[in-house]
């Protein structure tokens, strides 16, 4: 959950919320420090769950009322220069908004690969349900799946499943472009099977799912691989299970 350069304004807000505390304010608080507690831990394993069950939304009400607070904490210790104040942060907002969109914007335009769609999984078939429910039915603890690397299934299938994702969220993915390149080299079939069979072991991988939005890679590379068997198969997604290490 990303919220941009707020997170200045929070450090300054947060002193009064704990200062001031209310009911409200004390939910707000406790909701958001133990789903941040949970997601950096791996406590929500001991309850059965993957740790961005409970991550929530409502992380951002709580961040909005302490940027607020800092907000105002800053204009009372600024009130004679507030129209400076005013100028440079707007200057400030505007470089980081423009340089940082313009950055990415560019890199994006730069290193396109044409072998890799622009993929929108906002909709999805009712047949994934198949495939959620094929995972769900052999649970194992510590259980991970390999998704492609450049669409967005390694953040959906932990909602549905429980089940770890090799590749999640890039902002809260640990050495997120290494994990890409592997996969990428893994889905291409470009990986032997030794080598292939240590690395499965090694991150607990026990399925591993090939998609419509991954259709630049071919089905047949994990299809001849001895120690993994197709699980399931249709119109949107191929499911593997990796039957030994």
């Amino acid at each position: 959950m990303s919220i941009g350069p707020i997170v200045f304004l929070i450090f300054f807000g947060i002193k009064k919320i704990l200062k001031e505390l209310n009911p409200l304010s004390a939910n707000l608080f406790f909701i958001t420090f133990f789903s941040y507690l949970f997601f950096f831990t791996n406590l929500a394993s001991y309850f059965g769950t993957h740790n961005l069950r409970l991550f929530t939304n409502v992380n951002y009400i709580f961040f909005s009322l302490a940027a607020f607070y800092g907000l105002q904490s800053l204009s009372k210790a600024f009130a004679k220069y507030q129209m400076i104040a005013f100028k440079i942060i707007f200057i400030c907002l505007l470089v980081y908004f423009s340089f940082y969109n313009g950055y990415f914007i560019y890199k994006r335009i730069a290193n396109i690969d044409g072998r890799i769609p622009l993929v929108n999984t906002a909709y999805l078939s009712n047949q994934f349900k198949e495939v959620f429910q094929e995972i769900n039915k052999t649970r194992q603890k510590n259980q991970v799946i390999l998704t492609g690397p450049y669409s967005d299934m390694g953040m959906i299938v932990p909602i549905y499943c429980q089940t770890r994702s090799y590749l999640g969220k890039p902002i809260f993915t640990q050495n997120f472009s290494a994990r890409q390149q592997i996969s990428d080299k893994i889905f291409r079939g470009l990986v032997n099977a030794d080598v292939l069979k240590q690395f499965l072991q090694d991150n607990h991988i026990t399925y591993i799912l090939l998609t419509g939005f991954d259709d630049y890679f071919q089905p047949q590379n994990f299809e001849k691989i001895s120690f993994i068997k197709t699980r399931l198969v249709n119109n949107y997604a191929s499911l593997y299970q990796v039957v030994s290490y």
